[in-house]
């Protein structure tokens, strides 16, 4: 991060004109402040791996000056024009609303609007330390300032349901003594290993078979020339993958009510409609530039459908309604963690977004989803699969009843 500090007689500010989309919502109004340090600032492309470390250390350094200029009135002003590697606007937002609410415990404080362009006046009292420069980054600190993903699962709270429809809740610690394990099943196995997974992460040692596999079939391959996780698809696998999407689409989707689309592979992280859906989570985002402008790479369709169908003009005489997209996707996973087609980088997300005009419509939809999806695999794969639910707690205290019943129906654990 780079800042400009100035003891100021005086500094008069009035936002003209928004310069970015994402701009924060104020008054166009003058403002000002007397007798103050006022700090021109960039946030900076280093600083987003260290949110809470950066603003640390700003509030640290503006300590340090005011102990020097003797005043208790601070202005924090967005200046981009100190830096050409920019944070995002999202971040650099965060880093100046949290420096200004520490700094608010101890000081009087003023700040600039962001995303604007503003014209100012100010008035630098001239004295030796009147005018102070000072360049840091916190990213050698430990990272606070973003949500980490934990090893392991995300959920609280986890229970296994029987082909029958029996339901046993277990715990990070006891998972392995489920009496569902005692199954001979051979789909209780596979939920085994899907459980394993998704508690205590996967521990295999050994490459997975399908590596030898897929090579030796000449369906996909590893391409030295591209990132990691970026597979080639040879004639064979071309085949297999548009005969599965055919099918997919006129066997599923279309028979489901879907109606099919494209949207674009890449999608503006300060759009506002697409920070609502977005999660705190963003090590797996894979950016790219584009004339200065950073983008990311969609890593399902949901960032762009959801601000697309903002703008439709959608009744509930047209409820439940339905689109499908064959969506290309991009996740920046651990160069360690792709293997084969596991955990790839770049991948194909077949999605089917439903929308209900009431919550009985939606579970009616959605058990409809599952038994459509439930024939489509056994006519692909058989019963080499098991069913994950991912449910917010009031609604499987709800519901409960409802996932049994689907599960004991699709006789799939």
């Amino acid at each position: 991060m780079r800042i400009l500090a100035i003891h100021s007689d005086y500094i008069n500010f009035e936002p003209t004109k928004k310069a970015l989309k994402s701009a924060e919502d104020v008054e166009k109004k003058k403002e000002g402040m007397k007798d103050c340090l006022v700090v021109f600032s960039s946030v900076e492309k280093v600083d987003e791996k260290n949110v809470d470390g950066t603003v640390a250390k700003l509030v640290d350094e503006i300590k340090n000056i005011i102990k020097q200029v003797k005043t208790n009135r601070i202005v924090l002003y967005p200046y981009a024009h100190l830096s050409s590697e920019l944070a995002n606007p999202k971040t650099a937002v965060e880093v100046l609303e949290k420096a200004e609410k520490l700094l608010k415990e101890d000081f009087e404080v003023l700040r600039a609007p962001f995303g604007w362009y503003k014209k100012f006046e100010i008035k630098c009292k001239g004295h030796p330390l009147a005018e102070l420069s000072r360049e840091f980054t916190a990213v050698n600190s430990k990272p606070t300032g973003e949500k980490e993903r934990k090893e392991g699962s995300e959920f609280n709270k986890f229970f296994l349901i029987s082909s029958k429809g029996d339901v046993e809740e277990i715990t990070e610690k006891d998972w392995k003594n489920a009496k569902l394990w005692k199954s001979k099943e051979q789909r209780v196995g596979m939920l085994h290993h899907f459980v394993r997974n998704e508690i205590a992460g996967n521990i295999a040692k050994a490459a997975p078979k399908h590596v030898e596999l897929m090579r030796k079939l000449e369906l996909y391959d590893y391409v030295p020339e591209s990132d990691v996780g970026n597979l080639r698809c040879y004639p064979n696998g071309a085949l297999i993958f548009d005969l599965l999407k055919d099918y997919t689409l006129y066997n599923s989707a279309l028979k489901l009510g879907c109606m099919k689309l494209y949207n674009p592979l890449m999608f503006d992280p300060e759009d506002k409609i697409i920070q609502e859906l977005v999660s705190d989570f963003h090590e797996k985002d894979y950016k790219i530039l584009s004339e200065k402008k950073e983008f990311i790479l969609r890593y399902a369709s949901d960032p762009l459908n959801f601000p697309m169908l903002k703008k439709l003009n959608i009744t509930y005489k047209q409820m439940p309604f339905a689109i499908y997209e064959e969506a290309p996707s991009f996740r920046l996973e651990k160069r360690g963690e792709t293997v084969g087609l596991k955990r790839l980088r770049a991948f194909n997300m077949l999605d089917i977004h439903v929308f209900t005009k009431t919550e009985k419509e939606s579970t009616d939809k959605i058990e409809e989803l599952c038994y459509n999806f439930d024939n489509m695999l056994k006519n692909l794969i058989g019963d080499k699969w098991v069913l994950g639910w991912e449910v917010v707690e009031e609604y499987w205290d709800k519901y409960k009843d409802y996932f049994k019943r689907i599960s004991k129906k699709m006789k799939c654990p």
